[in-house]
Order: C-alpha cells, then structure tokens, then sequence
C-alpha cells in the first residue's frame, strides 16, 4: 500500500493529470481496490497484532490523497472553465442571448459535477469532496456574473 501511494505521488506530481484522470484512479480505488484490500485484510489469518490497524491507515492515506487531489484540480478546472465562459469578447448574440447561452453551459458543467457527486453519493469523503467542487463552481459562476453586472 505504500507503495501504491508513493507511485500515486508521483504519477500526480511527475504527470500532472486532469481531473478527470484522477477521477478514474478515485473510481478504482473508491469502487474496486479498497474492497479488495478489505477482503483480502479479513481473510488473512494469524496476522501479526496491530496489522490491521496499519493498513487501514494507510489506505485512508492513499484515499485522502487521491480525493484532495480530484478536488482541488476539479476546483481549479471548473472555475477555469467558468472564466472562460463569462470572458468571451464582442459577440453578435444579443445581449439576453448571450446571458443564456452562458447559464446553459455553466449549469452543463454543473450538471458534470453533480453526476460525479451521484456516483460517490455512498462513498462519504468522495462525495462530501464533489459537493465542493459542486459549491466552487457556483461561487465561480456567480463571481462571473457579478463582474458583468
């Protein structure tokens, strides 16, 4: 597991991956690794004392990990994603028009936020981290707006 960690750092340090690359390895390990280990931890029998405790802690390690990082690139993409929106130079859209086209691409992001928070709603930590990057784009989208009014 320690292991596992230090090759997660440095994949995200070395690599600098998406946010939704990072999803994918919280999704593998939220859905799949973490199960796995919890099998294969209560099936090992005569384990040294205190063993279990070891691993849980640092599988809650490699989980805080992979989680902060989804959150804080999430937070940084979507707000990136929103500034751009609401920074769109002279257009030939009316002005009503072009209010609405951006909502319709802010709440689309939304909606990519809050799908992300459907699939980890179960997974407490996970989907406490999507329901802030949920709240960093609201707030990016209403500081946008502010701007133009």
């Amino acid at each position: 597991l320690t292991k596992i960690r230090l090759n997660i750092l440095r994949w995200l340090s070395e690599c600098e991956p998406a946010a939704d690359e990072v999803a994918d390895i919280a999704d593998w390990w939220l859905m799949g690794a973490k199960a796995s280990l919890k099998v294969l931890a209560g099936s090992r029998s005569g384990a040294p004392r205190g063993e279990g405790a070891r691993w849980k802690e640092t599988a809650a390690a490699v989980e805080r990990c992979i989680l902060w990082e989804w959150e804080s690139r999430s937070c940084d993409e979507v707000t990136r994603q929103i500034e751009t929106i609401y920074a769109s130079g002279p257009s030939t859209q009316s002005p009503e028009s072009l209010s609405n086209s951006r909502v319709k691409l802010v709440l689309g992001l939304a909606k990519e936020v809050l799908q992300q928070y459907r699939h980890w709603q179960k997974k407490g930590p996970a989907a406490d981290r999507a329901v802030s990057v949920l709240i960093a784009a609201l707030n990016a989208a209403l500081r946008c707006f502010r701007r133009l009014a």
